[in-house]
Parts: C-alpha cells; sequence; structure tokens
C-alpha cells in the first residue's frame, strides 16, 4: 500500500528542487545524505516519512537555494504529519505566559495585587528552561533536564520547611555538577558541528553558483576572499581551472556528510 504522506512529500520536494534548477546531488550535498537517499525520497522508494531530523536538514539544504527556512519547514511538517511546532508554540504561548506570571490566584481566581513568578509551575512544565552564568568573561547557557528541575524544586521545599537540607542535597549537587557537565559537553559538540557544516554550506552555494556561471577569474577571485575553509597549497600552484572547482564541490559535499554522519552518531535518532 503507497503511504500518501511519502508520496506526497517527494513530489514536494522534487517540485522545489526543479523550480529552482538544481540537481539531486547539489541538494543532497547541502543535505549532507547521499544522491540516492534524496532519490528516494522524491521517489517514495522506501514508502515512510522521513523523521523530523532529516526535515530539519532538508528545509535547511532548500533555504540555500532561496527558500524560507520556516515556511519549508511548516510544510514538511504538513505533509509528514508531524505537528506544527512554532504554530502551537504560539497558541499556548499566552496561557503558558499568564500561568508563569501567577497573574491569578489558583483558588480564589482573582486578580492578584502584583504579578508573581510561579517556581512551582515553572520547574515542573514542559518549558524549557535554561539557566546562564559567566565564566572567564564569558555567558555560558545550560538547558535544565528533569532531574535537575525536580532536584531544585525538591531543594526549595525542604529549605522552606527546613527539614534535613544539608543531608538531602550533598548527593544531589554532586549528580547536578556531573549532569551539568555532560549537558555542557554535548551543546559544544552540537554547536562546533553545526557550525562547521553551515559554512560548509555557504562554501558550497558559491561553488555550485561558480560551476553554472564557470570563469577562472570568478573562480579565482572566490577562493581569495570567501572559500577560506578550503586548503587546495600554495595559491601559485593552483589550477583554478573546472576540474580543480569539480574537486571542490566533491570536497566540500563529503566534508558536509561526515559531518552529518557525525552529528548522527553522537546524537541517536529519537
Amino acid at each position: 500500500m503507497i503511504n500518501k504522506e511519502a508520496e506526497k512529500l517527494g513530489e514536494y520536494i522534487k517540485k522545489l528542487r526543479k523550480d529552482k534548477k538544481v540537481t539531486a546531488k547539489e541538494l543532497a550535498g547541502y543535505v549532507g545524505y547521499s544522491q540516492s537517499y534524496i532519490s528516494a525520497i522524491e521517489n517514495n522508494n522506501n514508502n515512510n516519512v522521513p523523521s523530523k531530523r532529516v526535515l530539519i536538514r532538508l528545509a535547511e539544504a532548500l533555504k540555500c537555494i532561496g527558500y524560507d527556512y520556516k515556511e519549508t519547514l511548516n510544510t514538511l511538517y504538513k505533509i509528514c504529519g508531524y505537528p506544527d511546532e512554532f504554530e502551537s508554540w504560539n497558541k499556548n504561548f499566552i496561557n503558558q505566559l499568564n500561568k508563569l506570571r501567577g497573574m491569578y490566584d489558583n483558588l480564589s481566581n482573582e486578580t492578584l495585587n502584583k504579578p508573581y513568578l510561579n517556581i512551582e509551575y515553572l520547574l515542573t512544565s514542559k518549558l524549557d528552561l535554561v539557566f546562564s552564568y559567566k565564566k572567564n568573561d564569558y555567558d555560558h547557557y545550560v538547558n535544565l533536564t528533569e532531574k535537575q528541575k525536580r532536584y531544585i524544586l525538591t531543594m526549595i521545599t525542604e529549605m522552606l520547611y527546613l527539614t534535613g537540607v544539608e543531608e538531602k542535597i550533598d548527593g544531589e549537587i554532586n549528580q547536578a555538577i556531573e549532569e551539568n557537565n555532560k549537558i555542557n559537553n554535548e551543546m559544544l559538540v552540537d554547536i562546533n558541528i553545526s557550525e562547521k557544516i553551515s559554512k560548509l554550506r555557504k562554501h558550497l552555494e558559491i561553488l555550485n553558483t561558480l560551476n553554472k556561471n564557470f570563469s577562472e577569474e570568478n573562480f579565482r577571485f572566490e577562493y581569495n576572499t570567501n572559500l577560506y575553509l578550503l586548503n587546495f597549497g600554495e595559491i601559485e600552484k593552483i589550477n583554478f581551472d573546472k576540474k580543480t572547482l569539480e574537486e571542490a564541490i566533491t570536497l566540500v559535499s563529503s566534508e558536509i556528510q561526515k559531518l552529518t554522519k557525525a552529528y548522527d552518531e553522537h546524537y541517536k535518532e529519537d
């Protein structure tokens, strides 16, 4: 039985690609997957919709060829039956904000004299909480895990009732420190890989544009000014010809694919 969502997705991606006169190989280079994988999606060979992570990569790649990222991602999600995360956030934002501010008393439902921040709601909600701190004159941001939020809630409760605070928090502090170190390490890996992929995609955009309107003069100019991640050796020995340009495209596409694979191995699919 044909998966209608997967079929529609393939047709949509193929249309966007062809409208911009981009080949499947070029699009695959931006995504970080093989050309055969992109072709499989377009032709619905797998008869299944991709994961959200793949759709995000597709939206990022389509942005490189001139499409709006948010609009494209929303459309991809809609085709595949995933909830529109941007829209759901907008709908729930006001309600969550009012609860967070504590504008009303929960028992009487009357407006309070002064708004307050409901810490208990904050720590038990599904909102992402970020703790910021300074270290070596730099701002650092850590996403709190559910375990850390429960620990903070327990610590505050124990402190308010003044019962066994020291005994309960000593072990929790060490666990929280370990968890924070783990989160920081994962964030660094995420940022480093994402930044490298983003820079390489910019290089690939320039190279693909050069390939369609080739001139040795333009290639030399771009190499000297914008293609700073490429390193072919001494500039005097470089032949700024079509063959070298094609080698550069292959090199950059290969690096994007390697980094994409490294990211997938570090962050296993949910």
